[in-house]
């Protein structure tokens, strides 16, 4: 079941983003009227085809992570936890009763015998990835489904902010009408998605803190 659900979340957050980006860079090749220098890809028969086109989406799923690391993850909701999590949101989610049970379990767990001067939400920021390993050890689904979920919009916005970028690269090169809507289209759903990303950060820390309690209990 776990082999499962890693390949779930394999598929979700890297081959659809990356599946997404090589199927819209074959389409701006065609729309620019690309052609081969070489038969070579056209000889092959469409089984191979289909698997170097798994293999490259796959490829090109990391990458977009990897770009992601460098562009997407600079704004401040997109961090984990987002960095603007603990401003106001975190007071939102969490009545104070809860917030200082979730204070004395993080404290448990790091074994902290002196609690005074301790500042319960920067002690409970700073436990995140403690409390989203314990979380993670006890196999919780919830929080499994929020993190590929949280994986699979910051793959497919770093998707459509490279595609963005091409179509416009593209557009200003041939001034085609076609391919100016689609950099359009990209860049709306780029804006849509990151929007996506804001909120399931806050849902992906907010599944984890309760998790936690639920399970720390």
């Amino acid at each position: 079941m776990k082999e499962i659900r890693t390949t779930f979340y394999e598929l979700r957050s890297y081959f659809v983003p990356g599946s997404v980006l090589l199927w819209a860079i074959i389409e701006l090749l065609v729309l620019t009227g690309y052609q081969s220098s070489t038969a070579g890809i056209n000889s092959l028969s469409p089984v191979v085809k289909a698997i170097l086109f798994i293999i490259i989406s796959y490829v090109f799923g990391h990458a977009l992570h990897a770009i992601a690391n460098f562009s997407i993850d600079k704004f401040p909701f997109a961090s984990y936890p987002p960095k603007n999590y603990f401003n106001n949101q975190f007071q939102k989610d969490f009545s104070l009763q809860t917030i200082d049970s979730l204070f004395n379990k993080c404290v448990s767990v790091l074994g902290i015998q002196n609690t005074s001067g301790l500042n319960a939400a920067e002690t409970i920021k700073s436990s995140y990835w403690i409390c989203f390993q314990f979380v993670m050890n006890a196999q919780n689904i919830e929080t499994e489904n929020f993190l590929g979920l949280t994986g699979f919009y910051r793959g497919i916005t770093s998707a459509m902010m490279i595609t963005f970028v091409l179509y416009l690269i593209a557009y200003l090169k041939t001034f085609r009408n076609e391919i100016g809507i689609a950099a359009i289209l990209a860049f709306f759903l780029f804006m849509i998605f990151l929007t996506r990303v804001r909120r399931f950060g806050n849902y992906l820390a907010k599944t984890v803190y309760s998790n936690f309690l639920h399970i720390y209990k």
